[in-house]
């Protein structure tokens, strides 16, 4: 196995090396969960994104053991933010994880800073980046303080001047464009989707987008059920549309996929369908309306069994979990 800087490593997990490092253990994500020392990164990685997430970010690598599970933990920190496939929680992961490298690189020293760059491709000349590169990186810095936008600084040449400060701040918006560049994540665990899920619904109150293929009707709850055959059977009321159009928009199902039920119903309108359906979801208005408490769906009278939930989104998740 080659020779790897784990300290170094630890610090910077986003840099390229930190692959090669993984990839070197031979083993696959699941080998992985599954080794007695290693699993252990699958919990800080989960913990990891919550710290980022919540601001409080600070992770720990004394021992070699635990610059490498530092390391693990950041690949399974970001397939969970990949997998949420909610850019506003990718973006506040990133920048996180950004911070915390760059209260690192104000303690570094020329040589490491370097070699940063060059991993990030961030080409500096005397202090000096091309101007395309910097309106590139210093766009989110320029929405909040005006000295960052591109006619309040000096140009020669093409090139902007940087001083130390400001360079180290170029540097961390580098690593936050880094980290939030999307990975793929067609090969990983169903534990990791699920977790993924609960962090979406935690800091977005929203779920996963699945396919019709991951929907599992068995678990749907009782009075979805009905109504879906109410559906097929041409009697479905208002309110039942209304439920059943909310509740699989909250478990995630795109415009299509519900589509593709609500046009079992046999006076089917697609036109008509789609605009309620997107005006539903918020895509056709200011509000995304939410599935109905049992409580409401019990006073529109489509409750047809009692349940002891509260919420149907509660009983489908509960009822998947017993039948995986």
């Amino acid at each position: 196995m080659a020779d790897f800087d784990l300290k170094l490593l630890a610090k910077y997990p986003f840099l390229d090396e930190s692959k090669k490092y993984v990839s070197s253990l031979g083993m696959s994500i699941a080998e992985m969960q599954e080794h007695p020392v290693y699993g252990s990164s699958f919990e800080m990685g989960q913990n990891r994104v919550h710290e980022a997430l919540e601001g409080r970010l600070s992770p720990q690598a004394g021992d070699e053991t635990s610059q490498e599970l530092s390391i693990l933990s950041f690949v399974v920190a970001r397939i969970l933010v990949n997998l949420t496939r909610n850019k506003s929680i990718m973006r506040q992961y990133a920048r996180a994880e950004a911070r915390q490298a760059h209260r690192f690189l104000t303690r570094e020293d020329e040589t490491v800073l370097e070699e940063i760059k060059k991993d990030l491709g961030l080409e500096t000349q005397e202090n000096k980046i091309h101007y395309t590169r910097y309106v590139q990186l210093a766009q989110d810095l320029a929405k909040i303080k005006p000295e960052w936008k591109l006619v309040n600084r000096r140009m020669h040449k093409g090139f902007i001047e940087l001083n130390k400060t400001e360079e180290l701040t170029i540097i961390r918006e580098s690593i936050m464009n880094k980290i939030m560049s999307p990975i793929n994540v067609s090969k990983t665990p169903p534990e990791l989707r699920e977790t993924a899920n609960n962090i979406n619904n935690k800091y977005s109150g929203r779920p996963l987008e699945i396919s019709m293929k991951e929907l599992d009707m068995e678990a749907l709850p009782p009075c979805i059920k009905q109504i879906i055959a109410s559906l097929e059977a041409g009697s479905i009321s208002h309110n039942g549309m209304f439920v059943l159009a909310t509740c699989l928009l909250d478990l995630g199902l795109k415009t299509e996929n519900v589509l593709t039920i609500f046009s079992r119903y046999p006076g089917y309108n697609e036109e008509k369908s789609r605009y309620q359906i997107e005006f539903l979801s918020g895509k056709k208005s200011p509000t995304k309306y939410s599935c109905p408490t049992c409580a409401r769906i019990k006073g529109y009278g489509l409750c047809v069994q009692e349940c002891n939930i509260k919420h149907p989104l509660m009983y489908y998740r509960d009822k998947r979990k017993k039948r995986r």
